[in-house]
């Protein structure tokens, strides 16, 4: 078991007793633990115990899986109010659709037209919105900033001038250069 070593301290020949057999203890308790996972992960094992839980558990899986919540949530929204109202045959208000008619019966021509026009729409766009920060930009910071610095260079260049003897530079010891 433990060596014990009589020129040590008592209390640390205690300590290393105590060590050891918490060492073995915790060993122990590793091989339990061990055994126990291989137990909880051994499918085989489990569906020839109890192979009722398993299929409980797989179709569980499978249910959520493939979305069955929703689906049975679906199902008694319309249960309870009834079938969606149909899409209708267009989205479009009156005036935009008569406008999408003009452009032709060809369904591509039709839809090349609108996609150049949207995408010259959102450059025109971005060119306005750039422009809106920009003013924001030179309104908000640069105009009053110059306000400042050219009223003080007006006050500067109005003021009088100093005296002489105040505010020369000097550092005030008397040299000269």
């Amino acid at each position: 078991m433990a060596q014990v070593d009589p020129a040590v301290d008592p209390a640390v020949n205690r300590a290393r007793r105590d060590v050891l057999a918490a060492r073995g203890e915790l060993d122990g308790d590793l091989d339990t633990l061990k055994a126990s996972a291989r137990h909880a992960l051994d499918v085989k094992a489990r569906a020839k115990e109890s192979p009722g839980k398993v299929a409980a558990v797989a179709g569980g899986a499978g249910f959520l899986l493939l979305g069955g919540p929703g689906r049975v949530l679906r199902g008694l929204k319309r249960a309870i109010g009834g079938k969606p109202a149909p899409y209708p045959s267009t989205m479009l208000p009156e005036e935009v659709d008569r406008v999408v008619r003009r452009l032709g019966d060809d369904g591509d021509k039709v839809r090349g037209i609108l996609e150049r026009e949207f995408a010259s729409y959102v450059t025109e766009k971005k060119r306005a919105d750039r422009s809106f920060w920009r003013k924001a930009l030179v309104g908000s910071i640069l105009v009053p900033a110059a306000k400042t610095v050219l009223t003080s260079a007006v006050k500067r260049a109005v003021a009088p001038p100093p005296p002489p003897d105040a505010g020369t530079g000097s550092s005030g010891n008397g040299a000269r250069r």
